[in-house]
């Protein structure tokens, strides 16, 4: 563009157009962060991918094409040359991977990518925050709140077994310990050297949540979680606005961490939100989170910095809103019927016909098939 119409478009507020490539296209939050880049930003150029063949014909609406990658995500740098050439063929200006998974495979090689990840910081400040365990000798080191690693098996109580990394819930167990016999069924895991247990903590899931520049918070968002599936400890299903009085000392906390670690680009540090009102880190996802869409329905741009002002004005809702992951909710729901937690189940039910849907069947029926038909498949 010359330096002529930049100037123009800097002074009416007009965004030169450019092309956003969002990975694993038929995930809930790759179609969240189109709809509303679409809906603010509509000189984009939004593009999806994805190894899932059926999604070229089969997306969200909101996603102009959805192209295919060949090469599995792997360690080395043939998932990063593929996306590469999908950026150099296409023109993208701007990278969003969604799965941490990917991004440890991208920042890797992120010089492989044409500068399309020029937001996001290095790679051992991503695998600080990532990698559970670090993430905890950090916390322990800093001296702030977080469950404790247990090392022996003889342990009394509750604890959680969860993998170094990655996001998934599937290989997150829960296990409990009169402390007179050894869980052998740990046994096997921990010797792998590639999990973490830790104490339970029981407490409400809050999350603290943002864009990140060198350590700063541009946009920050608090939220506190109201269902999860399945319901021992998933993805956040249902979710509303932080609206309790400590909501400075929750950004405090995730500042003191950023402070030590100078992230650039997405996360969502989690925390549980105890009965005595202690607030206690759980673990952190330095990338676009399951929930985003809480914050972007109450009008938090967290694309500001990397696109400038918007050409629409985001919503700024003053009523309650509760955003949904539909249809897990609804087996979030009988879950929670099953296991007779009456309050939670009140709280679902309550004010349900005014939750908005992370990707809803009218609006974006193709993009909702594409979302049941990943479901299915998992």
């Amino acid at each position: 563009m010359p330096d002529f119409l930049k100037k123009f478009s800097n002074r009416v507020n007009i965004n030169p157009a450019k092309t956003v490539l969002i990975t694993d296209s038929t995930s809930y939050k790759a179609i969240v962060v189109a709809r509303y880049l679409r809906k603010l930003y509509p000189t984009l150029r939004i593009l999806g991918c994805t190894s899932e063949k059926i999604a070229v014909y089969c997306h969200s609406c909101f996603f102009k094409k959805v192209l295919v990658v060949k090469q599995a995500v792997s360690p080395g740098p043939a998932y990063a040359k593929a996306i590469g050439g999908i950026i150099k063929k296409h023109d993208v200006t701007l990278l969003l991977p969604v799965n941490s998974q990917e991004i440890r495979a991208l920042l890797k090689y992120k010089h492989l990518l044409h500068n399309s990840l020029w937001y996001m910081g290095d790679f051992n400040s991503f695998c600080i925050l990532d990698d559970k365990k670090r993430f905890s000798q950090l916390l322990q080191e800093l001296k702030l709140p977080h469950p404790r690693i247990i090392h022996d098996l003889k342990f009394r109580g509750r604890a959680v077994i969860k993998p170094y990394c990655g996001s998934s819930s599937k290989e997150v167990a829960y296990v409990k310990n009169d402390g007179m016999n050894p869980l052998s069924c740990l046994k096997t895991r921990l010797r792998s050297g590639k999990y973490l247990l830790q104490e339970f903590i029981e407490g409400e899931g809050v999350g603290y949540s943002g864009y990140f520049r060198n350590g700063q918070i541009k946009n920050g968002y608090a939220h506190r979680r109201i269902a999860e599936f399945p319901i021992s400890g998933g993805s956040s299903v249902l979710r509303e606005r932080y609206r309790y009085h400590d909501k400075k000392k929750l950004r405090a906390l995730v500042s003191s961490v950023l402070k030590k670690v100078s992230w650039s680009g997405f996360a969502m540090f989690e925390f549980k939100r105890t009965q005595n009102e202690k607030l206690v880190f759980i673990e952190c996802n330095p990338r676009i989170w399951g929930s985003i869409h809480q914050g972007l329905a109450e009008g938090t741009n967290y694309f500001e910095f990397l696109l400038g002002p918007s050409l629409r004005k985001a919503s700024t809702r003053k009523l309650r809103v509760r955003t949904e992951l539909f249809p897990l909710s609804w087996l979030a729901l009988l879950q929670y019927l099953f296991s007779g937690r009456l309050k939670t189940i009140f709280q679902i039910i309550k004010g349900k016909n005014s939750n908005i849907l992370d990707v809803s069947p009218t609006s974006d029926p193709f993009g909702f098939l594409s979302l049941c038909l990943r479901i299915i498949k998992k």
